[in-house]
């Protein structure tokens, strides 16, 4: 039986151990929260690596691929480095190739759905893929990533943009995640992107950075763009009124698990680490298991509004 344990960063009541068929091989699946303390992240890994033929790691800010320059986020890396026996990821890789797949099926399925629409990205950085998929069919593209990171009043508007502010900011790689920032200068740049919010028709970001800016005044009518989507969180979308969820993450089991959880499924199954791991062989998985992105409707009801 292959083994996958996932270390996440988010509260440990949600703690959950299964088994399942997966890839023809039956696995068993454990997730440990680490309470949003990074010491414990690390004793955790630490830990349980023994006991794994790979380990995930979620919750976690990614590294980003940024205009064919990749960005490593020192914090996370520190804690990847701590596994040294067993493959460990943070489901990056697949969660790009995902949430890509996700936005070309909606645009097909519902007919030009994001044609022209004004989308708002959380973190342009690290969905730097998504918004080139998105800008096919949409050249209003903004992203909050100066806003939320550095504390400017004003967001990027173009991808050439994103490109260049990348390229200047490295440094912010290594800070916490946004989400986790205190104070009055979080509650201005909070407030300076549900405004922005307000105006989108799309927004693509964690549950955790929408709930931070979020609410039924500013999401009513959205579409929103993430993954790995659980009851609690619908719920809140249904209080806020939110038109579509498009969730990146497939429902193959009898509860949601992370995407850094399939992703190291699939490397326990290959036997391989992610850095021998082609997009191409991800893609091939894909397609043999059928994955498909969850079209969630949290108020019951679904308005196609073409703009």
């Amino acid at each position: 039986m292959k083994r996958v344990v996932t270390v996440t960063m988010n509260p440990s009541k949600g703690d959950y151990a299964f088994e399942t068929t997966f890839l023809g091989e039956r696995f068993s699946v454990r997730r440990l929260g680490a309470d949003g303390n990074s010491t414990k992240a690390w004793e955790l890994l630490r830990r349980n690596q023994g006991e794994a033929d790979a380990m995930g790691l979620g919750e976690v800010a990614d590294h980003c691929d940024v205009g064919g320059r990749t960005i490593t986020n020192r914090a996370t890396q520190r804690l990847l480095n701590v596994v040294t026996r067993v493959p460990v990821t943070t489901g990056a890789t697949l969660r790009r190739l995902l949430q890509v797949r996700a936005v070309r099926h909606v645009q097909k399925e519902l007919g030009n759905y994001f044609n022209n629409n004004l989308v708002l990205f959380l973190s342009g950085m690290r969905n730097y893929d998504i918004a080139v998929a998105l800008s096919d069919y949409t050249r209003n593209l903004s992203f909050a990533d100066p806003v939320l990171q550095a504390g400017s009043p004003l967001l990027l508007t173009s991808l050439n943009q994103l490109e260049l502010y990348a390229r200047g900011n490295e440094f912010v790689a290594g800070s916490k995640p946004w989400r986790m920032l205190e104070g009055s200068l979080a509650a201005l740049k909070n407030k300076r992107v549900a405004m922005a919010l307000a105006k989108a028709h799309v927004v693509v970001g964690t549950y955790d950075e929408i709930r931070a800016v979020g609410d039924g005044n500013n999401l009513a009518g959205k579409t929103i763009i993430t993954s790995a989507v659980n009851d609690d969180q619908l719920e809140f979308y249904r209080k806020c009124r939110v038109n579509l969820v498009i969730d990146g993450s497939p429902n193959i089991f009898d509860r949601v698990v992370s995407i850094a959880t399939l992703e190291a499924m699939m490397l326990a199954s290959l036997g391989r680490p992610a850095t021998e791991v082609s997009d191409d062989d991800f893609t091939e998985i894909i397609d043999e298991l059928d994955l498909k992105p969850r079209l969630l409707h949290p108020t019951g009801s679904f308005r196609n509004m073409r703009r």
